[in-house]
């Protein structure tokens, strides 16, 4: 895996273990609130990895100074993250969930197969679903999701894949989940992933297999809650003694009216602090949407729009986290 970072700071040249390992733990530090016990017990794992990367010594002071805020150095130490950290805080790859601050748990609609099983029972039609984004406008670190769910009376059945990663480096999951109604009013699901991580240079091929759970309660026509805890067994990632994503989001949604629509969400992901996110959607006219969210920890504004017209839904966005970069989104959606 660690052949993309040193893939990513080759233009910046060549830097010895000890600067590269401080300023990752720094960016992620900073981007995280990570404590750093926490972050440097990650990293010390990862320094096998730079006995490849040999130099003269540099001076710390002038990596910082030139290195640290350097984006694709940046951009790695996020990749890097999101490989060994495992966090949750980026589950939601869809334009919509994007543009409202991954503030979805709440709410019940196509993107629901997967943001929360659950709510996808309340939908009323099959849902095929679409979405690619490309994280910091880097193809390298960019997300590509499908998903079908298919509803039956009071139940939901569905199916998604999610795909990053290049050639030295590839992450695949593969989930299904089964949701049912308790009553009119509440409903659970039961998801379960399949993880594939492949290192073809280094580790090989890893498998693992993780079950969430979710439940969205309707506490009357305009207010639901939502609930999803992540791998709440906690099972352990193929190549790492750390288990993958654990975390538990509750979100609310709010439809205030007929053309503006409410949500926010907290989520906690294992060993990480406590993230906050909100958004909010206007429709302007008639199949025409805009939207707008933010999310803390680390700090992210998007902006999005959607359009729809009976069978298909068509939604963009752009998030941006300073120094990084934007990232913007696409989906597409069709209903029968």
């Amino acid at each position: 895996m660690f052949l993309l970072f040193t893939h990513l700071i080759s233009s910046s040249g060549n830097l010895n273990q000890r600067i590269i390992f401080k300023s990752l733990s720094a960016a992620i530090s900073f981007f995280y609130n990570i404590d750093n016990e926490c972050v440097g017990c990650h990293l010390t794992k990862m320094t096998n990895y730079c006995q490849a990367i040999t130099s003269s010594p540099i001076s710390l002071s002038t990596f910082m100074k030139t290195r640290l805020y350097n984006r694709e150095v940046l951009c790695a130490c996020f990749w890097a993250l999101i490989l060994f950290v495992n966090n949750g805080l980026f589950a939601q790859h869809d334009a919509f969930s994007r543009s409202m601050g991954n503030s979805t748990t709440a709410i019940s609609n196509q993107y629901s197969i997967f943001n929360n099983p659950a709510a996808s029972v309340f939908n009323t039609a099959n849902n095929a679903v679409t979405a690619t984004e490309m994280r910091h406008m880097l193809q390298k670190i960019a997300f590509h999701q499908a998903g079908v769910g298919i509803q039956n009376a009071k139940q939901a059945f569905g199916a998604a894949i999610l795909h990053t990663g290049f050639t030295a480096y590839r992450y695949s999951r593969l989930s299904i989940h089964y949701g049912m109604l308790l009553n009119e009013n509440m409903s659970v699901a039961i998801r379960l992933n399949g993880h594939n991580v492949l290192e073809p240079d280094m580790l090989g091929n890893g498998y693992a297999i993780t079950p969430d759970a979710s439940l969205l309660y309707q506490l009357n026509q305009v207010v639901s809650i939502g609930i999803v805890v992540d791998n709440f067994l906690g099972i352990h990632h193929p190549f790492d003694s750390e288990p993958l994503e654990q975390r538990m989001a509750i979100g609310g949604a709010w439809q205030m009216s007929n053309n503006v629509l409410l949500s926010c969400d907290i989520e906690k992901p294992m060993s990480h602090s406590i993230s906050f996110g909100a958004g909010i959607q206007w429709s302007i006219m008639e199949s025409v949407y805009i939207r707008t969210g933010l999310r803390q920890t680390p700090m992210i504004n998007a902006l999005g729009v959607g359009y729809q017209t009976h069978t298909t839904h068509i939604d963009a966005s752009v998030s941006y986290i300073p120094l990084l970069g934007a990232t913007p989104s696409i989906s597409l959606t069709h209903s029968w």
